[in-house]
């Protein structure tokens, strides 16, 4: 009978040893599967982590409009935006002048550039929900938005009229602006961003300064790289 206790006993401890054994490597080879998580992935949910958007439409009637955003949290992002515009009017036409209504030649020619820098700071607030509907949660969302705005305007203007006129200056405009947009990837290399917003401003020439009340409307459709 002791015998036997004893080989029960032996059986046992074995058999424990055996499982424990076991688990350890179960333990072990499930650690070697699973790769630790990237600061990457939980900050993109697997897109990049900045992308430049070069915004087609912008540059059609604004000028050349370039932005880079950036993430900076799950669901914050900092977004720079470029606007650099170069235009040459010129017009030249006929009016009837004075008493005697003589044809008089009128030539008017406006050069301009502008340079804009504008800032923004966003917080995608959708983003929980488009990720338990299965859909893009990277630059993909609806946001809230704090702007700042800078730009500079340069003209050269030349007047004939009996007598020349011209006259050169710089202009500086200033802006913040609180907003609300929709920003959607299609595709991996196009993108549209709309958003509506107001704000307070500050447009400053040679010889006057004005304050305004700002509304912004904004519209991008262009491509990602």
């Amino acid at each position: 009978m002791r015998k036997l206790l004893g080989l029960l006993f032996i059986g046992a401890s074995g058999l424990m040893s055996l499982s424990a054994q076991t688990t350890d490597e179960k333990i072990n080879l499930q650690l070697q599967e699973e790769p630790p998580v990237s600061k990457k992935k939980l900050v993109n949910d697997g897109d990049d982590v900045g992308i430049w958007k070069f915004n087609a439409l912008g540059t059609l009637f604004n000028g050349f409009n370039i932005a880079y955003e950036r993430k900076i949290a799950p669901k914050w992002s900092l977004n720079l935006n470029s606007v650099t515009g170069f235009e040459s009017i010129g017009k030249n036409y006929s009016a009837m002048v004075g008493s005697s209504w003589a044809l008089q030649s009128f030539a008017w020619k406006n050069v301009n550039f502008h340079q804009s820098l504008a800032l923004q700071i966003r917080y995608y607030h959708n983003l929980d929900r488009r990720k338990r509907l299965g859909k893009s949660t990277g630059f993909s969302g609806n946001y809230f938005a704090l702007e700042i705005k800078g730009g500079i305007n340069s003209y050269k203007k030349d007047e004939y009229w009996y007598w020349q006129q011209s006259g050169r200056g710089n202009s500086f405009i200033s802006a913040v602006s609180l907003q609300y947009g929709i920003q959607r990837k299609v595709g991996k290399r196009s993108y549209v961003d709309g958003s509506i917003g107001l704000g307070i401003g500050q447009v400053k020439g040679p010889q006057y300064r004005d304050f305004l009340i700002v509304p912004t409307l904004k519209l991008g459709i262009g491509l990602t790289f």
